[in-house]
């Protein structure tokens, strides 16, 4: 796979790489699963060791791989991989993962679309993964409409994830810009919505 992001916590590094899934044709029979090589030993995951997500449905999928990896010792590194849609950005607390995917409306409805189908049809969705040392463990979904600009944009704070969405479009006037907040189980739990029409999201920043 390829590097996407990493973390550092106390004396573990969090890595997180992709392996994109091509999943057409005879090559979905010789599917490559994750394998870690460490101190020249490889480390292959099986298939039934990749967890996946029952409730997201996404258009194209890959495989992500977080490694915990504890400077001050020797042992082999802690992993776990998911099936997940294409991250596209990551926000990192002392205790969570949030992985982002955008899924997109298909192709051929962007011709005569109106503003209450993209609510519907453009969304973020997050995952949170839980981290503690070497413990890395899946811990709930959240999904939200609109896309977001990058890592800056989404935050936690007293447990709960913040997120800044931009809905469609700002050159065809047909643009909104909102704020979520989900509680500690992806719940959605607060929303301000239809912020500046026609305009995007260009920065965020969250104070307290």
């Amino acid at each position: 796979g390829s590097y996407f992001d990493s973390r550092m916590i106390d004396n573990y590094v969090y890595i997180i790489v992709n392996q994109p899934i091509n999943y057409y044709g005879k090559e979905n029979s010789n599917l490559s699963l994750p394998q870690i090589k460490y101190n020249g030993k490889n480390i292959p995951l099986e298939a039934a060791d990749i967890q996946y997500f029952d409730d997201v449905i996404d258009y194209s999928y890959q495989l992500t791989t977080i490694i915990a990896l504890n400077l001050d010792d020797y042992n082999e590194p802690a992993k776990q991989s998911f099936l997940t849609g294409y991250s596209n950005n990551i926000y990192v607390s002392e205790k969570n993962i949030y992985l982002t995917s955008t899924k997109y409306l298909p192709y051929r409805t962007y011709e005569k679309v109106l503003p209450e189908e993209i609510v519907q049809n453009e969304r973020t969705v997050t995952q949170k993964i839980s981290i503690d040392e070497d413990e890395i463990v899946y811990d709930a979904t959240g999904e939200v409409p609109g896309h977001i600009l990058n890592q800056f944009s989404m935050d936690e704070f007293k447990g709960k994830f913040r997120i800044a969405t931009t809905i469609g479009e700002s050159f065809n006037g047909n643009s909104v810009n909102n704020m979520y907040v989900l509680d500690d189980n992806m719940n959605l739990i607060g929303r301000l919505e239809n912020l500046a029409r026609s305009e995007r999201i260009y920065s965020v920043r969250f104070i307290g």
